[in-house]
């Protein structure tokens, strides 16, 4: 990772004999060096659907490398799925349009739902607390007017987060 980071030219045979021959800790590894050249493309989605959920998780940032409408949409689909836990650094990585509008929309319409809900169930509420949290830490770091609006937006209703009691809760 380190030569990778120095040098990506010169590390490219070393990223692949460690795809090739490594354990799994170093292939998850050399996954993530990957997203610097648009051959990476096809084995960064197969690998972005593969079980292990660290291997998605490299796949994923090496994908958001690429400035390639196949790999933002990959990353526009874990933003509803199940991963998007594991896929906050590389969202917040992209700098695609793509992305960034997809995750100012979700953002939005998960503030919505947040407003709109009379949730006493605890646990359902931190669930969907969650999700907003998550979606907010991918758009930190972002200078963008897009993301500077979605961002007041949220601190527009800070009087409302402090009713919202769940774990995680409003105050969060």
């Amino acid at each position: 990772a380190l030569m990778h980071k120095l040098n990506p030219v010169a590390a490219r045979p070393h990223v692949q004999a460690a795809l090739d021959e490594g354990s799994k800790e170093l292939r998850v590894a050399a996954i993530g060096c990957l997203g610097t050249s648009p051959e990476d493309l096809p084995f960064l989605m197969e690998q972005s659907k593969a079980k292990a959920k660290d291997v998605r998780a490299a796949a994923l940032m090496g994908l958001s490398r690429l400035p390639v409408s196949a790999a933002s949409q990959a990353l526009v689909k874990t933003i509803d799925g199940s991963d998007l836990e594991i896929a906050v650094e590389p969202l917040r990585a992209s700098r695609t349009p793509e992305v960034l509008a997809a995750l100012v929309l979700a953002t939005n319409l998960q503030l919505e739902v947040l407003l709109a809900t009379k949730e006493k169930n605890k646990a359902k509420a931190g669930k969907e607390v969650t999700r907003l949290l998550l979606l907010l830490r991918c758009l930190a770091g972002r200078n963008d007017s897009a993301s500077e609006q979605t961002l007041l937006a949220v601190f527009e209703h800070h009087e409302f987060w402090q009713s919202v009691k769940s774990t995680p809760g409003g105050i969060d």
